[in-house]
């Protein structure tokens, strides 16, 4: 689990790990991470959670939210005499709208801004705990405006190591409310390395952003921990299904309803997630009431809401689940799917992004993206009708697909051994 190398410190800015009940996902890695770093300083954006997840020893956490006031506002227009945001408005001015569209503007000067406080701040936290801008990592777990900040800091500090992740929503301009997420160009020129999640979000990324160098971007896939390989003995006599996500509009859990309620086997359906905040409060009061109103003999719903990333993989584990569902819009990878077919839980899934590179015939189905819920029903009462032994033989493909693919220690390795290439091509 260690790779052989001098080992330097890491500074890795989160959401929201490790409060709440997000970025589920970076538990699996950070403990090959903190094996493989001295130090690690996580900065994360959330400062309300209450609830805080274990992480290792050698891991401590700072709770820090870039502000953005009138002031700020005041100021920011300043910062339009760089350069680099002159270059970003030339690049964006042919974009369908753009001008016209104020809020993107408002997004390009409210990100700027944070970035330069954040890159600030970076020097303040390596200074409070003594650690040489040289011996340092900086990761940023989106690619977002913390990127933009690490961006800002690998500017005027050459010698530090600067990398992204990035994933869906976080790449894909078109998910964003004015179709556009800023300083892209500027994140691939500056930083050492952009990590996608995706072959399908590295293929976006060269075709927007890049012309020609494809050499700062590559695909480092996520993982999630040991799952177990489980074949039934018997073909019960109710299909249960699973999903699993936070409820918004963008995971159309109300076509997983209308769904499920259209089925006429019996039918048991288990959602992990509930209502996050920034979203719908009646797009989920909605599922909620059709959720009570069901009186179907044959639908049994259990709605388990947010909970930790530990019980929804117990439940794998100690439950017979049929099939797993996702219906997003649009995605990167979801973890979600790994970990499903980690139990050996084929999965249904709309084709979006990265999914169709993890969800095949052999282990589930593509959907789709307008598939409606009639026609959803009719392909779950046909699941249900399946033999024993072809369920099984989904069942063993989903297993084989977590372990050849998306096996944590496998990924995780490959990515820090990645990131110390880093190291030594700045040396």
């Amino acid at each position: 689990m260690k790779v052989k190398t001098n080992q330097k410190d890491l500074i890795l800015f989160t959401a929201s790990f490790p409060y709440g009940n997000g970025e589920t996902f970076l538990e699996s890695e950070l403990s090959i991470l903190s094996v493989n770093f001295g130090k690690i300083i996580i900065i994360c954006s959330d400062v309300t959670s209450a609830n805080k997840r274990g992480i290792p020893s050698n891991v401590s956490v700072i709770r820090k939210k870039i502000e953005f006031n009138k002031q700020d506002k005041f100021r920011s227009i300043i910062n339009v005499l760089s350069i680099d945001f002159i270059k970003e408005l030339f690049n964006e001015w042919q974009s369908f709208g753009f001008f016209r569209k104020r809020r993107n503007l408002n997004y390009l000067m409210k990100s700027w801004y944070k970035s330069k406080l954040l890159s600030s701040y970076i020097v303040d936290v390596l200074k409070e705990n003594n650690i040489l801008v040289k011996n340092t990592c900086l990761y940023s777990y989106w690619w977002l405006d913390e990127a933009i900040g690490v961006a800002q800091f690998k500017k005027s500090h050459p010698e530090v190591i600067a990398f992204s992740r990035c994933h869906g929503y976080d790449v894909y301009t078109e998910r964003s409310a004015g179709n556009y997420l800023p300083l892209k160009r500027f994140l691939i020129k500056h930083l050492d390395h952009v990590f996608a999640i995706s072959d399908n979000a590295m293929e976006y990324i060269s075709e927007r952003f890049i012309e020609n160098d494809l050499s700062k971007v590559s695909v480092s896939k996520l993982g999630v921990k040991v799952g177990q390989l489980k074949l039934n003995n018997v073909n019960s006599d109710t299909l249960v299904v699973v999903s699993c996500s936070a409820i918004y509009s963008n995971k159309r859990v109300d076509l997983i309803l209308e769904s499920i309620l259209k089925t006429n086997c019996q039918l048991k359906w288990v959602h992990f997630g509930g209502m996050i905040k920034g979203f719908s409060d009646e797009y989920f009061e909605s599922i909620m009431n059709k959720v009570r109103a069901n009186n179907n003999q044959n639908i049994e719903i259990v709605l388990k809401g947010n909970v930790s990333n530990r019980n929804v993989l117990e439940y794998y584990a100690n439950n017979s689940i049929d099939l797993f569902l996702n219906l997003s819009e649009s995605e990167g990878i979801p973890v979600s799917i790994m970990e499903a077919l980690s139990y050996s839980i084929p999965v249904f899934a709309t084709n979006v992004g990265g999914v169709p590179e993890i969800v095949n015939e052999s282990n589930g189905e593509l959907l789709e993206v307008n598939i409606s819920a009639l026609q959803l029903a009719a392909k779950l009462e046909d699941y249900f009708t399946l033999s024993l032994e072809d369920k099984n033989k989904l069942r063993k493909a989903a297993f084989e697909s977590y372990s050849n693919y998306y096996c944590a220690t496998k990924n995780y390795l490959s990515f820090v051994e990645d990131v110390y290439k880093l190291k030594k091509s700045n040396e």
